[in-house]
């Protein structure tokens, strides 16, 4: 299990890392296309809570994809597709037989759909602020499961360090929570599901 300590530091490394670059590398304004689309990856704390009960925060993996459009140079907007893996799933594609299961089924996971915007407050420097906002989805796979949607968001801070040909590394850390609908059946109830996480991703920007 992770400690707040363990995010704290994560933080604060990821902070100072940015303002390293800001003060003694400080990039020339590189030229930027109308669009832009990239992955990134990571992990992170995430505390999924049910039936007013607490879970301890514990490490996952995060992935998001994105791509929209560059309205103004200091600003872009678009689709993030995003989400975490909370439990491993034991099912995979099969070409010859099209699909194959393992018995009992396992696997949870969170997926977003959200809306992005992100803030270019300076003007030679690709610091960025990221705020993200839409739709949520909780799966799960295994037995007397049930799946819930909800709604969700994020909100960070990131930066970006051109390497050439319009791709830059992209570093990024969010804050992010969410809720899910409540869930009643005759065997199994669920109500106030819900969801936070910090999450530190890494990857590149094509823009």
């Amino acid at each position: 299990m992770t400690t707040p300590v363990f995010y704290i530091k994560t933080w604060a490394i990821l902070i100072a890392f940015l303002f390293l670059n800001l003060f003694s590398t400080a990039q020339q304004t590189q030229p930027k296309g109308k669009f832009y689309g990239g992955c990134i990856l990571g992990a992170g704390g995430l505390a999924l809570n049910a039936n007013d009960q607490q879970e301890s925060r514990t490490a996952r993996f995060g992935l998001s994809l994105f791509a929209g459009y560059r309205i103004k140079p200091w600003i872009r907007a678009g689709i993030s597709l995003n989400g975490w893996t909370v439990e491993p799933y034991n099912s995979y594609f099969d070409y010859y037989y099209f699909y194959y299961q393992e018995y009992p089924p396992k696997g949870i996971s969170i997926s977003n759909v959200f809306g992005q915007v992100q803030l270019f407050p300076l003007k030679n420097i690709d610091l960025f602020l990221n705020m993200e906002g839409g739709w949520s989805k909780y799966i799960n796979m295994n037995p007397n499961a049930y799946d819930a949607k909800g709604y969700g968001g994020k909100a960070g801070i990131g930066y970006e360090y051109y390497i050439g040909k319009g791709f830059a590394l992209n570093l990024t850390a969010n804050y992010s929570l969410g809720k899910f609908n409540d869930i009643h059946y005759p065997e199994i109830s669920f109500t106030n599901q819900h969801y936070n996480a910090f999450e530190i991703l890494l990857g590149v920007t094509l823009r």
